[in-house]
């Protein structure tokens, strides 16, 4: 095993074993040797050199049905979850890299999107699913398979939460990807199993059947139109680090939404309260027959005195 292969075997470890704490009461005598394990796990880390670049990582636990404990999960199931789940990431990456991603027919860039099993999760029943990159790939930075596996799991944490949260991420999707997490979920509700997804610092909690419940409904949401809208106002609110905005129009609305990728933040703080001119996109969403709009300014100026 390579030190990139131990560091990230012992990051996934560090995470099973803290959750294993966090269930025990205060007394529990099987306390001591999880903290104790967790105490020589960290010290491991802290002598290995992490890799270089931060490659993709994904560790999936399952629970319910087609799980005995931490002891074995039905092969059928798990060879059919982790494909389902290889799909979205692969149709997340294409997404990302701006591949149009058809109804039917492989997926563009799957190649270059492959996750491998390299470990089964200890303390639960799951899989380490890790980016196996050849040696001309190194680089100091995440590789662009790391970023849509952290986007999938900020996907299926958002389905996990609220409607609201859930509606700003079909903004950031593609219906192409909605469908896979439709049937990903699927896949794993109609088994009857739960899940829990960690990677770098995201975690997405399905683990109880009303979650996944509300989170397969929330899949089913679509994007039913895409415009694009020029604005004239003032703009009256903004969050630089959430990068959310509020802008009143002549009318008086005020339209709120997140700043697009290409808006300098600290730019348009210099525009506040003043009057500006702004180019929207307008996402149309609907879901249980009704239809809800998410706002995305795109470019903000200001205007002539």
């Amino acid at each position: 095993m390579t030190d990139a292969d131990s560091y990230a075997f012992l990051r996934s470890e560090r995470v099973a074993l803290q959750r294993l704490i966090d269930g025990c009461s205060p007394d529990d005598v099987s306390r001591l040797g999880f903290e104790g394990r967790l105490a020589a796990v960290e010290n491991e880390l802290a002598q290995l050199d992490g890799p270089r670049e931060r490659q993709a990582e994904a560790t999936i636990y399952f629970k319910g049905a087609p799980v005995i404990g931490s002891r074995g999960i039905e092969a059928a199931f798990a060879a059919e979850a982790i494909e389902s789940f290889q799909k979205l990431v692969s149709k997340m990456s294409a997404f990302k890299s701006g591949r149009r991603i058809g109804e039917r027919g492989p997926i563009p860039g799957a190649s270059d999107s492959r996750l491998y099993v390299t470990a089964t999760a200890p303390g639960s029943f799951g899989f380490v699913l890790r980016e196996v990159a050849a040696p001309s790939q190194v680089s100091f930075e995440p590789t662009a398979l790391a970023a849509a596996v952290d986007a999938t799991a900020t996907l299926l944490a958002r389905a996990a939460s609220t409607d609201d949260e859930f509606a700003d991420a079909v903004v950031e999707t593609d219906g192409a990807v909605l469908d896979q997490l439709d049937d990903f979920l699927g896949v794993v509700g109609e088994h009857g199993a739960t899940l829990r997804v960690v990677t770098e610092g995201i975690v997405a909690s399905l683990d109880d059947g009303e979650t996944l419940a509300a989170a397969r409904e929330r899949a089913r949401s679509r994007r039913t139109e895409v415009r694009e809208q020029p604005e004239h106002g003032v703009l009256v609110g903004l969050m630089t680090d959430a990068r959310r905005f509020e802008l009143r129009t002549g009318d008086g609305t005020v339209i709120a939404g997140r700043l697009g990728d290409a808006v300098d933040a600290d730019a348009a703080a210099q525009l506040m309260f003043r009057a500006v001119a702004g180019h929207l996109r307008v996402v149309v969403i609907a879901r249980r027959g009704r239809e809800t709009k998410r706002y995305v300014l795109e470019d903000v100026a200001g205007e002539p005195s």
